[in-house]
Protein backbone atom coordinates (compact mmCIF):
# COMPACT_ATOMS: atom_id res chain seq x y z
CA UNK A 1 0.00 0.00 0.00
CA UNK A 2 3.05 2.50 0.95
CA UNK A 3 4.76 1.63 -2.71
CA UNK A 4 1.52 2.18 -4.23
CA UNK A 5 1.09 5.38 -2.53
CA UNK A 6 4.67 6.70 -3.28
CA UNK A 7 4.40 5.48 -7.17
CA UNK A 8 0.93 7.84 -7.50
CA UNK A 9 2.57 10.94 -5.69
CA UNK A 10 5.63 10.14 -8.29
CA UNK A 11 3.37 10.44 -11.22
CA UNK A 12 1.25 13.13 -10.18
CA UNK A 13 4.57 15.25 -9.43
CA UNK A 14 5.80 14.21 -12.83
CA UNK A 15 2.36 15.05 -14.66
CA UNK A 16 2.36 18.78 -12.88
CA UNK A 17 6.15 19.57 -13.95
CA UNK A 18 5.99 18.31 -17.72
CA UNK A 19 3.96 21.82 -19.23
CA UNK A 20 7.53 23.40 -16.91
CA UNK A 21 9.73 21.11 -18.78
CA UNK A 22 8.37 21.78 -22.07
CA UNK A 23 9.16 25.46 -21.61
CA UNK A 24 12.43 25.09 -20.34
CA UNK A 25 13.68 23.22 -23.15
CA UNK A 26 12.25 25.51 -25.18
CA UNK A 27 14.31 28.26 -23.73
CA UNK A 28 17.14 26.01 -23.18
CA UNK A 29 17.27 25.81 -26.91
CA UNK A 30 17.10 29.07 -27.96
CA UNK A 31 20.19 29.68 -25.79
CA UNK A 32 21.78 27.51 -27.11
CA UNK A 33 21.28 28.52 -30.30
CA UNK A 34 22.08 32.13 -29.79
CA UNK A 35 26.04 30.95 -29.16
CA UNK A 36 26.14 29.36 -32.65
CA UNK A 37 27.54 30.70 -35.83
CA UNK A 38 25.33 31.65 -38.55
CA UNK A 39 26.37 30.67 -42.35
CA UNK A 40 24.95 32.21 -45.29
CA UNK A 41 24.42 30.56 -48.69
CA UNK A 42 23.50 32.39 -51.94
CA UNK A 43 22.37 30.66 -55.31
CA UNK A 44 21.14 30.87 -58.06
CA UNK A 45 18.51 29.94 -60.86
CA UNK A 46 21.05 28.13 -62.71
CA UNK A 47 22.28 25.65 -59.89
CA UNK A 48 21.38 24.27 -56.92
CA UNK A 49 22.41 25.72 -53.34
CA UNK A 50 23.86 23.41 -50.70
CA UNK A 51 23.47 23.44 -47.20
CA UNK A 52 25.91 20.87 -45.19
CA UNK A 53 26.97 20.72 -41.37
CA UNK A 54 29.90 18.64 -39.71
CA UNK A 55 28.94 15.50 -38.18
CA UNK A 56 27.07 15.65 -35.19
CA UNK A 57 25.39 18.30 -35.96
CA UNK A 58 22.24 19.33 -37.89
CA UNK A 59 20.91 22.48 -40.26
CA UNK A 60 18.73 24.55 -38.43
CA UNK A 61 17.31 27.23 -41.27
CA UNK A 62 16.61 30.83 -39.38
CA UNK A 63 15.67 32.19 -42.82
CA UNK A 64 15.33 32.12 -46.19
CA UNK A 65 14.45 34.99 -49.19
CA UNK A 66 15.09 36.22 -52.38
CA UNK A 67 17.82 38.95 -53.34
CA UNK A 68 18.86 41.43 -55.53
CA UNK A 69 22.05 39.16 -55.78
CA UNK A 70 25.95 38.88 -55.49
CA UNK A 71 28.87 39.80 -57.73
CA UNK A 72 30.06 36.53 -56.00
CA UNK A 73 27.69 34.08 -57.04
CA UNK A 74 28.40 29.86 -56.92
CA UNK A 75 26.90 30.18 -60.45
CA UNK A 76 28.58 29.52 -63.96
CA UNK A 77 26.45 31.73 -65.81
CA UNK A 78 27.49 35.11 -66.80
CA UNK A 79 25.18 36.64 -68.71
CA UNK A 80 23.05 37.09 -64.84
CA UNK A 81 25.57 39.50 -63.89
CA UNK A 82 24.53 41.75 -66.39
CA UNK A 83 21.35 42.04 -64.79
CA UNK A 84 22.18 42.15 -61.36
CA UNK A 85 21.19 46.38 -61.19
CA UNK A 86 17.70 45.59 -61.80
CA UNK A 87 15.39 45.75 -59.22
CA UNK A 88 12.35 43.29 -59.05
CA UNK A 89 9.77 43.10 -56.07
CA UNK A 90 8.93 39.48 -55.12
CA UNK A 91 5.97 39.37 -53.30
CA UNK A 92 5.53 37.96 -49.52
CA UNK A 93 3.52 34.95 -50.47
CA UNK A 94 6.55 33.77 -52.69
CA UNK A 95 8.92 34.51 -49.65
CA UNK A 96 7.17 32.37 -47.55
CA UNK A 97 6.72 29.94 -49.91
CA UNK A 98 10.74 30.17 -50.58
CA UNK A 99 10.68 29.76 -46.83
CA UNK A 100 9.13 26.57 -46.21
CA UNK A 101 10.34 24.86 -48.96
CA UNK A 102 14.26 25.14 -47.70
CA UNK A 103 12.80 24.23 -44.47
CA UNK A 104 10.79 21.11 -45.86
CA UNK A 105 14.31 20.23 -48.07
CA UNK A 106 16.88 20.74 -45.11
CA UNK A 107 15.11 20.98 -41.63
CA UNK A 108 17.32 18.83 -39.25
CA UNK A 109 19.53 17.08 -41.87
CA UNK A 110 23.09 17.42 -41.99
CA UNK A 111 23.56 18.13 -45.63
CA UNK A 112 20.81 19.28 -48.23
CA UNK A 113 20.18 20.50 -51.68
CA UNK A 114 17.60 23.52 -52.47
CA UNK A 115 16.83 24.52 -56.33
CA UNK A 116 15.30 27.95 -56.56
CA UNK A 117 12.18 27.97 -58.31
CA UNK A 118 9.00 30.46 -58.94
CA UNK A 119 6.81 27.89 -60.27
CA UNK A 120 4.45 28.94 -62.61
CA UNK A 121 4.25 32.37 -61.36
CA UNK A 122 7.30 34.16 -61.50
CA UNK A 123 7.01 38.17 -61.07
CA UNK A 124 10.53 38.61 -62.61
CA UNK A 125 10.21 37.33 -65.85
CA UNK A 126 13.41 37.45 -67.56
CA UNK A 127 15.70 38.61 -64.28
CA UNK A 128 18.02 36.25 -62.38
CA UNK A 129 16.68 34.28 -59.52
CA UNK A 130 19.01 34.87 -56.29
CA UNK A 131 18.08 32.82 -52.89
CA UNK A 132 19.60 33.64 -49.90
CA UNK A 133 19.54 30.68 -46.51
CA UNK A 134 21.07 31.64 -43.15
CA UNK A 135 21.37 28.34 -41.47
CA UNK A 136 22.74 27.20 -37.89
CA UNK A 137 24.59 24.22 -36.85
CA UNK A 138 23.22 22.49 -33.86
CA UNK A 139 23.97 19.69 -31.86
CA UNK A 140 21.00 17.00 -32.26
CA UNK A 141 21.41 15.03 -29.08
CA UNK A 142 22.87 15.50 -25.68
CA UNK A 143 24.01 13.58 -22.82
CA UNK A 144 23.75 13.75 -18.91
CA UNK A 145 26.08 13.81 -15.64
CA UNK A 146 25.18 14.06 -12.26
CA UNK A 147 27.00 14.90 -9.55
CA UNK A 148 25.98 14.88 -6.04
CA UNK A 149 26.53 17.47 -3.52
CA UNK A 150 30.30 18.96 -2.98
CA UNK A 151 31.19 16.28 -5.85
CA UNK A 152 32.84 17.39 -9.16
CA UNK A 153 31.59 17.29 -12.70
CA UNK A 154 34.20 16.56 -14.69
CA UNK A 155 33.47 17.53 -18.99
CA UNK A 156 35.97 17.07 -21.60
CA UNK A 157 35.56 16.80 -25.39
CA UNK A 158 38.03 15.36 -28.19
CA UNK A 159 40.16 18.02 -30.35
CA UNK A 160 38.23 20.04 -32.38
CA UNK A 161 35.67 19.58 -30.16
CA UNK A 162 34.04 22.03 -27.55
CA UNK A 163 31.71 21.42 -25.44
CA UNK A 164 27.87 22.72 -26.11
CA UNK A 165 26.08 23.23 -22.33
CA UNK A 166 22.39 22.60 -22.82
CA UNK A 167 21.17 22.96 -19.80
CA UNK A 168 21.98 22.92 -16.06
CA UNK A 169 19.74 22.38 -12.71
CA UNK A 170 21.08 22.31 -9.06
CA UNK A 171 18.83 21.83 -5.82
CA UNK A 172 16.78 18.91 -5.49
CA UNK A 173 13.68 17.50 -7.66
CA UNK A 174 11.27 15.70 -5.92
CA UNK A 175 12.12 11.97 -6.17
CA UNK A 176 14.01 12.37 -9.44
CA UNK A 177 17.29 11.38 -7.88
CA UNK A 178 18.18 8.08 -7.58
CA UNK A 179 22.07 8.99 -7.24
CA UNK A 180 21.64 10.93 -4.99
CA UNK A 181 19.49 9.93 -2.36
CA UNK A 182 17.86 12.32 0.79
CA UNK A 183 19.61 11.24 4.05
CA UNK A 184 17.07 8.62 6.08
CA UNK A 185 14.49 10.61 7.73
CA UNK A 186 14.19 13.60 5.42
CA UNK A 187 11.26 14.54 3.53
CA UNK A 188 11.80 14.64 -0.22
CA UNK A 189 11.64 18.62 -1.88
CA UNK A 190 11.87 20.25 -4.91
CA UNK A 191 14.28 23.13 -4.31
CA UNK A 192 16.18 24.48 -7.66
CA UNK A 193 18.10 27.55 -8.14
CA UNK A 194 16.64 29.93 -11.54
CA UNK A 195 20.16 30.48 -12.51
CA UNK A 196 22.00 27.13 -12.94
CA UNK A 197 22.00 26.68 -16.72
CA UNK A 198 23.37 30.41 -16.84
CA UNK A 199 26.04 29.47 -14.78
CA UNK A 200 27.50 26.66 -16.29
CA UNK A 201 27.25 27.99 -19.80
CA UNK A 202 29.25 31.17 -18.71
CA UNK A 203 31.89 28.38 -17.15
CA UNK A 204 32.22 26.00 -19.38
CA UNK A 205 30.22 26.52 -22.72
CA UNK A 206 32.66 26.90 -25.98
CA UNK A 207 35.88 25.00 -23.98
CA UNK A 208 37.66 21.80 -24.17
CA UNK A 209 37.66 20.57 -20.65
CA UNK A 210 35.59 22.31 -17.59
CA UNK A 211 35.45 21.47 -13.98
CA UNK A 212 32.46 22.28 -11.83
CA UNK A 213 32.09 21.91 -8.17
CA UNK A 214 28.46 21.17 -6.91
CA UNK A 215 28.53 23.05 -4.57
CA UNK A 216 26.91 26.36 -2.27
CA UNK A 217 29.89 27.85 -3.02
CA UNK A 218 28.99 27.83 -7.07
CA UNK A 219 25.38 27.59 -7.19
CA UNK A 220 23.95 28.68 -3.64
CA UNK A 221 21.92 26.98 -1.21
CA UNK A 222 18.53 26.74 -2.15
CA UNK A 223 16.98 23.78 -0.62
CA UNK A 224 16.57 23.05 3.34
CA UNK A 225 19.47 22.48 5.34
CA UNK A 226 19.26 18.72 6.44
CA UNK A 227 18.46 18.14 2.25
CA UNK A 228 20.86 16.74 0.05
CA UNK A 229 21.81 18.71 -3.14
CA UNK A 230 22.73 17.41 -6.71
CA UNK A 231 23.73 19.20 -10.40
CA UNK A 232 22.80 17.43 -13.38
CA UNK A 233 24.14 19.27 -16.64
CA UNK A 234 23.00 18.27 -19.98
CA UNK A 235 25.80 18.90 -22.41
CA UNK A 236 27.59 17.36 -25.46
CA UNK A 237 30.57 18.04 -27.47
CA UNK A 238 30.21 19.85 -30.87
CA UNK A 239 32.80 21.03 -34.00
CA UNK A 240 34.30 24.13 -32.46
CA UNK A 241 33.71 26.12 -35.37
CA UNK A 242 29.90 25.61 -35.45
CA UNK A 243 30.25 28.01 -32.08
CA UNK A 244 30.44 32.20 -32.69
CA UNK A 245 33.85 33.42 -32.29
CA UNK A 246 33.47 34.60 -28.62
CA UNK A 247 32.24 31.41 -27.58
CA UNK A 248 35.02 29.42 -28.90
CA UNK A 249 38.18 28.95 -27.13
CA UNK A 250 41.37 29.09 -29.00
CA UNK A 251 43.11 26.23 -30.65
CA UNK A 252 44.93 23.92 -28.49
CA UNK A 253 48.90 22.68 -29.16
CA UNK A 254 47.06 19.70 -30.58
CA UNK A 255 45.00 21.08 -32.77
CA UNK A 256 45.01 23.15 -36.40
CA UNK A 257 43.87 26.57 -36.46
CA UNK A 258 42.06 26.45 -39.61
CA UNK A 259 39.05 24.02 -39.85
CA UNK A 260 37.42 22.37 -42.46
CA UNK A 261 34.23 23.97 -42.33
CA UNK A 262 35.96 27.39 -42.74
CA UNK A 263 35.58 26.47 -46.62
CA UNK A 264 31.49 27.16 -45.93
CA UNK A 265 32.28 30.70 -43.97
CA UNK A 266 32.12 33.04 -46.27
CA UNK A 267 28.70 33.80 -48.20
CA UNK A 268 28.63 33.48 -52.35
CA UNK A 269 31.96 31.76 -52.64
CA UNK A 270 31.41 28.40 -50.64
CA UNK A 271 31.80 25.04 -53.09
CA UNK A 272 28.32 23.75 -53.39
CA UNK A 273 29.62 19.53 -53.27
CA UNK A 274 28.66 17.94 -50.03
CA UNK A 275 30.33 18.57 -47.35
CA UNK A 276 32.11 14.93 -47.16
CA UNK A 277 33.21 15.38 -50.78
CA UNK A 278 35.12 18.38 -50.61
CA UNK A 279 38.94 17.77 -51.72
CA UNK A 280 41.69 20.30 -50.68
CA UNK A 281 44.19 22.01 -52.68
CA UNK A 282 47.89 20.18 -52.37
CA UNK A 283 49.95 21.50 -48.96
CA UNK A 284 46.74 23.37 -47.80
CA UNK A 285 46.61 23.70 -43.91
CA UNK A 286 43.30 22.50 -43.66
CA UNK A 287 44.05 18.84 -44.96
CA UNK A 288 45.67 18.53 -41.12
CA UNK A 289 42.14 18.49 -39.65
CA UNK A 290 40.85 15.28 -37.79
CA UNK A 291 37.51 14.98 -37.43
CA UNK A 292 37.04 13.81 -33.78
CA UNK A 293 35.01 10.82 -33.00
CA UNK A 294 33.44 12.91 -30.15
CA UNK A 295 30.29 10.70 -28.28
CA UNK A 296 26.59 11.11 -30.51
CA UNK A 297 24.71 14.27 -29.89
CA UNK A 298 21.75 15.78 -29.18
CA UNK A 299 18.06 16.21 -30.44
CA UNK A 300 15.61 19.12 -30.49
CA UNK A 301 11.52 19.50 -30.92
CA UNK A 302 9.29 20.68 -32.98
CA UNK A 303 9.47 24.00 -35.24
CA UNK A 304 7.40 27.21 -36.24
CA UNK A 305 8.19 29.37 -38.80
CA UNK A 306 7.59 33.06 -39.72
CA UNK A 307 7.60 34.90 -42.68
CA UNK A 308 11.34 34.83 -44.10
CA UNK A 309 12.68 33.91 -40.84
CA UNK A 310 12.42 30.57 -39.21
CA UNK A 311 12.38 29.75 -35.79
CA UNK A 312 12.58 26.46 -34.14
CA UNK A 313 12.04 25.40 -30.74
Amino acid sequence: METAMMLCRITMAMLLLLPFHRMAIADNLALLTGTLRTYHRVGCETQSLALTCPTRTIISVQSAQYTPGSLALPCSDTRLAANLNNSCSWPQALQYSLLQSVVEACQKKQQCRVQPSVGKYDPCPGHPKFIQVDYKCRPFEFRSKVACENEVVNLQCNPNSRLAMFSASYGRTEYESIQCPQPQGVPEETCLVSYATETVMTVCHGKRNCKLAADAATFGNPCKPASRMYLKVVYNCVPRRVLKEQFEEPAHSDEPTVMELDYFDNPGVAPVQPFESLSHPANDPRTRYNESATDPVGHENSSSSSLGKHKDY
